[in-house]
């Protein structure tokens, strides 16, 4: 299994669709067959630096254009902070040469520490030489490749043709996939392009959720389909992977769940325990993580997760990993993409928050608590009691008006995030003290 990448610029999280992810997927199948399959990636450093716009962009105190023609490997870091421009814009994945010794090349992966050896003799040919060359020095047998070389009569068509002709071998199966896309706040920007630098990088990525929750969404989707990420709705991605989670712990799954419960296996980097864990809402985590104390702020949530009913059981190191994990990924994500889940309870009801009540908005909050005030404290039942509520008319003002009181007597604002998950995350007791105090 062989694929390559050029260090080209941004190394966004689409290359690890099909080069990476893609190419993992089928090797880890292939050897639960017990077959012998090995994944290889070669890493392009010799290719001519374009000059694109957005490569050029990249030099901020000189003028790039003077580097156009070169090797990507003699470009220099536009940033100073590398000794090129390959070291730079591949320190996001982390292979990097530590070594030379005649006629081998000792490397290191800087993200999971694994070390390798290669031989420096497989230099670089005319790419209409070098991808046929690739194949039969790699003994390839399957590749995947973007969408882009899959064209009829186009550069695997041609290469094949050297391959068969002239080397006198067998190509490799191909399987071309589509491309992925970004967008901010639903609005679709393109295609992310390593050389346009347009995308977000794996350390991005990392930062706000798992490398399995990326990996079950490249997982699932059919290759032949276009993805668009967005990080503002990491947690809705965080929904779907959990779902997933649940199918396969499932003694009965049906239709397409099979498909879901074994691409949420494939996911997975580090092997799966026995039972299932606990799997906290981002979303609650991260209401959880902004109304917490900075000091021992796992413990305290698991406390108000066994309050609220949340967390029914002692939870296992797996668990507290998990809900650790979360509380910090789903804080960074409000923080950068999603400010407004921001969140800081008010410490008491304020008599500049009370006046704005009228007699309207305190009966309304008065008919939620008492609704409330006897169902479980989940956001399903919560958000059940909402929707009969308004939309059966029993409140004495319009919706909007409602959570408008709602946001404003616990945040002290006339906005806030999405009440029921909100709402379920916090003491009940203290909920409805608060609403009654507003009623008054």
């Amino acid at each position: 299994m062989n694929a390559g990448l050029s260090v080209s610029g941004l190394q966004h999280v689409g290359r690890l669709r099909g080069e990476i992810t893609l190419s993992h997927l089928l090797t880890r199948s292939l050897q639960e067959e017990h077959r012998r399959t090995i994944q290889s990636l070669v890493l392009y450093t010799q290719d001519e630096w374009r000059g694109t716009e957005g490569q050029v962009g990249q030099f901020t105190k000189e003028d790039g254009t003077k580097y156009v023609g070169r090797r990507l490997i003699d470009v220099p870091d536009p940033m100073g902070c590398h000794g090129n421009w390959v070291d730079h814009y591949w320190q996001t994945i982390g292979a990097k040469t530590t070594a030379i010794e005649g006629m081998t090349a000792s490397y290191r992966c800087e993200r999971c520490g694994h070390v390798g050896t290669s031989s420096i003799e497989k230099g670089k040919l005319n790419w209409r030489l070098e991808w046929p060359a690739l194949w039969k020095v790699y003994r390839v047998d399957i590749e995947p490749f973007g969408k882009d070389h899959a064209t009829p009569g186009g550069s695997r068509d041609s290469c094949k043709e050297i391959a068969e002709s002239i080397m006198h071998f067998r190509a490799p199966m191909g399987i071309p996939y589509e491309w992925v896309g970004i967008s901010d706040r639903g609005k679709d920007l393109g295609d992310m392009g390593s050389s346009d630098f347009l995308g977000f990088s794996p350390v991005q990525w990392v930062e706000v959720a798992d490398p399995e929750v990326l990996r079950y969404i490249y997982a699932y989707n059919p290759i032949f389909r276009r993805i668009v990420l967005d990080l503002y709705r990491v947690d809705t991605y965080y929904d779907v992977y959990d779902r997933a989670e649940d199918l396969f712990y499932a003694d009965e799954r049906e239709g397409d769940e099979e498909e879901q419960a074994r691409s949420y296996e494939l996911a997975q980097l580090s092997p799966l325990p026995e039972e299932k864990p606990f799997a906290l809402s981002y979303r609650h985590a991260a209401f959880l993580s902004q109304i917490s104390p900075e000091k021992d702020r796992v413990a305290w949530c698991i406390k108000r997760l066994r309050d609220t009913g949340i967390l029914d059981r002692t939870p296992t190191e797996i668990d507290r990993a998990r809900i650790a994990r979360r509380l910090a990924q789903s804080r960074a994500w409000v923080e950068n993409y999603a400010t407004e889940n921001r969140v800081k309870l008010l410490d008491e009801l304020a008599p500049e928050v009370a006046s704005q009540l009228e007699s309207g908005d305190r009966d309304a909050l008065r008919t939620f608590a008492a609704r409330v005030a006897s169902v479980r404290w989940t956001e399903e039942a919560i958000k059940e009691s909402m929707v009969s509520l308004t939309k059966s008319g029993s409140l004495p003002v319009d919706t909007n008006r409602f959570f408008r009181d709602l946001y404003l007597v616990l945040l002290g604002s006339e906005r806030g995030p999405r009440a029921a998950p909100f709402l379920a995350v916090l003491e009940k007791e203290w909920v409805l003290r608060r609403l009654k105090d507003a009623a008054q």
